[in-house]
């Protein structure tokens, strides 16, 4: 299998072929055979059969050399037993937060550790949002007045981006809605310690936004949120303002680079934005929808 995947690579039309259909389907083909006949030792294993099984796949040769640029589009990943099932603010922010501290024990000095756990555990905190947990559930928002526990994750999942917008506008969530910034908001209501500003900036950039602006969102109904974590009670509009100059948005991120760099703030970054990533793969859900729309 191993010389199939070789010889694919060494083709001496390489350059040409990788964008031939007939040949994604042999690369991917023997890929597959390599990971159900050699049984790749563990994350090897998971890397090789992901790559194997992309919804589309797109292949370039690596500019250096020998070897192939391989990307695609997942399909969406239910439990291996039957349909996804939801998952709880709360364990999710369990869930983040335990990963998030674990990358931080392996990879940085101890002084983080603190800071990336309680931007984990408010990273999500907007998605309090009544409006959002009606989204969750189709746009039904009774039954998220109904609901017991605030959702982070659901079991519903538009197949079309028309069905997702359909869904948006029963809820009434604003179209660009960011739930990110709403939880950046509440956070702010918190004793965060001397590192506020870091725990702030990964909260409100953990989807890639607020490098340095944060999005414009028209909120024409904004809703008070509330929301008890920690034995606190947190208040904020959903109408969040952070898109304004002074919000403070854009200073946390130009601070961050004044003190760890242009790569050290994106590794920081990175460390919140994966766990939360590796957190819903090990819940095996994904949600097909953005709140802005399919992606």
């Amino acid at each position: 299998m191993k010389d199939r995947i070789l010889d694919l690579i060494n083709d001496p039309n390489l350059a040409e072929r990788s964008y031939d259909n007939d040949f994604v389907d042999d690369l991917r083909d023997a890929l597959s055979e390599l990971t159900n006949a050699s049984g790749l030792p563990g994350r090897m294993g998971e890397i090789v059969n992901g790559v194997a099984s992309l919804k589309r796949t797109n292949v370039v040769p690596y500019p250096q050399g020998q070897g192939l640029i391989i990307w695609g589009e997942k399909g969406r990943v239910r439990s291996r037993d039957g349909p996804a099932a939801p998952v709880t603010l709360s364990s999710h922010s369990d869930s983040v937060e335990r990963i998030a501290s674990e990358f931080c024990i392996k990879t940085l000095p101890s002084s983080f550790v603190v800071p990336m756990k309680k931007a984990s555990a408010l990273h999500d905190t907007g998605k309090a949002d009544i409006r959002f947990q009606a989204l969750l559930r189709g746009g039904d928002i009774r039954a998220a007045a109904a609901g017991t526990d605030l959702l982070a994750k659901s079991d519903w999942l538009a197949s079309t981006f028309t069905q997702y917008e359909q869904a948006r506008i029963r809820a009434g969530y604003p179209k660009g809605g960011r739930h990110e910034l709403l939880s950046a908001r509440l956070a702010e209501q918190i004793e965060l310690g001397v590192e506020r500003d870091l725990i702030l900036h990964l909260i409100s950039s953990h989807h890639g936004r607020c490098r340095p602006f944060a999005p414009v969102v028209w909120d024409q109904s904004p809703r008070e949120v509330t929301l008890e974590t920690g034995g606190s009670i947190l208040r904020h509009s959903s109408d969040t303002g952070m898109d304004l100059v002074g919000s403070g948005v854009g200073d946390r991120f130009w601070e961050g680079i004044r003190r760890f760099g242009w790569w050290g703030e994106a590794y920081l970054e990175a460390i919140l934005r994966l766990a939360d990533h590796r957190s819903s793969e090990y819940d095996l859900i994904y949600e097909s929808a953005d709140e802005e729309g399919l992606e």
